[in-house]
């Protein structure tokens, strides 16, 4: 496996939360929530999760771990060049919520 830094990285990371509100949106559609509530919903849930992406620590018995997002295409890893969750993630979901229908 080769691993990549690129810029390439930082639309994947935008893409990839957003494909994270719409697993979101569609399982609170399916609960009747408003689509008011979801969009405030999906906001909170994506920074938190780009909270933890950022910043996080994951403690495994006697070992800390941070968590990272890694992206694969044919046999090389895209790795974070640098790119912060947090600043993209209300952005990202009001993308979402403005192009959505439901």
């Amino acid at each position: 496996m080769e691993l990549i830094k690129v810029n390439e990285y930082e639309d994947l990371s935008m893409e990839f939360q957003y494909q994270i509100v719409a697993i979101l949106d569609k399982n609170l559609i399916a609960k009747g929530v408003t689509k008011t509530d979801r969009s405030e919903i999906c906001e909170s849930f994506l920074f938190d999760l780009a909270m933890l992406l950022d910043e996080g620590v994951i403690e495994h018995g006697e070992k800390s771990f941070t968590p990272t997002v890694v992206f694969e295409s044919s046999n090389q890893l895209y790795v974070n060049s640098g790119v912060l969750f947090h600043e993209y993630a209300f952005g990202v979901a009001s993308d979402y919520f403005e192009k959505s229908n439901a």
